[in-house]
C-alpha cells in the first residue's frame, strides 16, 4: 500500500477504499474507519464510500457520526438506495423504525426544491418495499406523490407495492 502511495498518490482514493471495504469485510472496524476517513479526505464527493464509512462506524456503534454522514449523502444524492438503506436497516433492527420520519423530515428540509424531496421519499419507500415495511413505504409512495405529482414513476411503483399487498 505505501509503495504504490509513493509511486502513484493519484490512486490513493482507491487504494485506501478497497483497503477500507477489506478491513470491513474482515471484521476490522476500527482500521475500516481510518482508510475509509482517509479516502473520504482525498475526494469527499465520493457517495459509496462515505456509506461505507457510516456502516464501518455503525459497526462501531457510532450511531450519531454514521446517521450524519448518511444524511449529507442523501441531501446531496437524494436517490442513492444504499444511502437509505444502511438506515433504514439499522433503525429496523433496533426496533426504532418509527424514527425514521424524523430522520427524513431533517433531510427534506435542508433540500433545495420539491423534486429531490420526491426523490428521496421515493428512495426510501423503495427500500422500505425490500424490507417489507409495506405501512411506512405507502406513507413515503404518498409524500413523494405529493412532492412531485407528475412523476409517473412514483405512481407506477406505488400502484404495484399496493398490488404486492392486495390493496390495488
Amino acid at each position: 500500500h505505501t509503495r504504490m502511495l509513493t509511486l502513484s498518490s493519484a490512486h490513493s482514493h482507491h487504494s485506501s477504499r478497497v483497503i477500507g471495504l477489506v478491513s470491513l469485510e474482515s471484521g476490522q472496524f476500527q482500521k475500516s474507519v481510518i482508510q475509509l476517513k482517509r479516502a473520504t479526505i482525498i475526494n469527499p464527493k465520493d457517495e459509496y464510500t462515505q456509506v461505507y464509512l457510516a456502516e464501518a462506524l455503525l459497526k462501531l456503534e457510532k450511531e450519531h457520526e454514521a446517521f450524519s454522514i448518511l444524511k449529507k449523502v442523501l441531501c446531496l444524492h437524494p436517490y442513492h438506495e444504499s444511502a437509505h438503506f444502511v438506515p433504514l436497516r439499522r433503525l429496523r433492527e433496533r426496533e426504532r423504525l418509527g424514527d425514521f420520519e424524523s430522520f427524513y423530515q431533517e433531510i427534506a428540509d435542508i433540500l433545495p426544491d420539491m423534486k429531490s424531496i420526491a426523490a428521496l421519499y421515493h428512495g426510501s419507500a423503495l427500500v422500505l418495499v425490500r424490507l417489507n415495511e409495506y405501512s411506512k413505504a405507502f406513507e413515503m409512495y404518498e409524500k413523494a406523490i405529493e412532492a412531485n405529482p407528475t412523476s409517473y414513476r412514483y405512481h407506477y411503483d406505488y400502484a404495484v407495492a399496493l398490488y404486492r399487498q392486495n390493496l390495488f
